[in-house]
């Protein structure tokens, strides 16, 4: 293994954890959400189906129907995380490590990655542990407050808490398929036709409240900017996919992860707080849990070899 594997890791911190957060930030929260949604994952698929056909990849093998179930189930997930950024961008990078965990743990079980396992990370993911549990408690009690001060309520975690389970199971397959030597084209394919499946059926019969619900695409300018919208969001999505993919290629997923944990925390966290200034809607308290979860993943991803 060479020092080529760090190269897509930094690529994603920098593309998707930092600029991408900050684009998708602007897009969940805006109106016709299942329509910039369908349409993401919809220019998603043709570009997916292009490239693997140009390099003679689509393959319509077992793993490739696999991965079109895996696919449409993550499509499931990405709507609850647009729910949950929509709710609050820094908030989610905090809780987004769940699916991180849940990968490593899967692929230290069922692939043996159990060499660069320490105490370090043990008192890591119980750091972060806590900070979520502590948050989670402080954030109820809040709600049955008096206090003049934004609550997170239940339906957030539980956005993250489905997103986080799907992801991880997502995330281990990724590297499975990777270690097979799947062709990334097959992969990309495979993933993105199930995905678009699930962003369908939520355009069919998902009906959104607020100001996500209103419809805006009467004018020229508006149908252009809703396409547009959704061509950029896919772009952001297969390249954070497709970077993935690579850096499990090069590397042991317990080793890629961590890395992916601390960055998925602290780039998002960033943006939010001090870009979309989320920090005035956060209490003391939460800032220092919000440190102490950021904290426990820096352990986790120093304690890797």
């Amino acid at each position: 293994m060479t020092t080529s594997w760090l190269v897509p890791i930094l690529l994603k911190m920098i593309l998707v954890y930092v600029l991408g957060a900050w684009f998708m930030k602007r897009m969940v929260g805006l109106p016709s959400r299942t329509q910039r949604f369908f349409l993401q994952f919809l220019f998603c698929s043709i570009i997916a189906l292009g490239f693997a056909a140009y390099r003679g990849e689509l393959i319509l093998s077992g793993s490739f129907f696999v991965l079109v179930l895996i696919g449409f189930f993550n499509g499931l997930a990405a709507f609850h995380q647009w729910k949950a950024i929509d709710i609050s961008l820094s908030k989610n990078s905090l809780f987004t490590f769940w699916d991180d965990i849940i990968a490593m743990t899967l692929s230290c079980i069922i692939l043996h990655e159990t060499k660069v396992f320490n105490w370090g990370i043990g008192i890591g993911i119980l750091v972060s542990l806590a900070a979520v549990i502590l948050f989670a408690l402080h954030s109820y009690r809040k709600s049955r407050s008096n206090q003049k001060v934004t609550k997170t309520g239940i339906a957030f975690f539980y956005y993250v808490g489905v997103y986080s389970v799907i992801w991880g199971i997502a995330t281990f397959f990724m590297r499975y398929f990777a270690l097979n030597q799947l062709p990334i084209g097959t992969f990309l394919a495979g993933w993105y036709s199930g995905a678009c499946v699930a962003a369908t059926l939520i355009l069919l019969f998902y009906k959104e409240k607020g100001q996500a619900a209103i419809i805006q695409n009467k004018t020229a300018k508006e149908k252009v900017a809703l396409i547009l919208s959704g061509v950029i969001l896919s772009l952001y999505i297969i390249i954070a996919l497709a970077l993935c993919y690579w850096s499990y290629e090069l590397a042991p997923l317990n080793v890629v992860q961590p890395l992916f944990l601390v960055g998925e925390m602290v780039g998002p966290s960033l943006v939010g707080l001090y870009i979309y200034k989320e920090a005035k809607n956060l209490d003391r308290t939460e800032k220092l849990l919000f440190l102490l979860g950021i904290a426990g993943g820096t352990i986790v991803a120093l304690s890797f070899g």
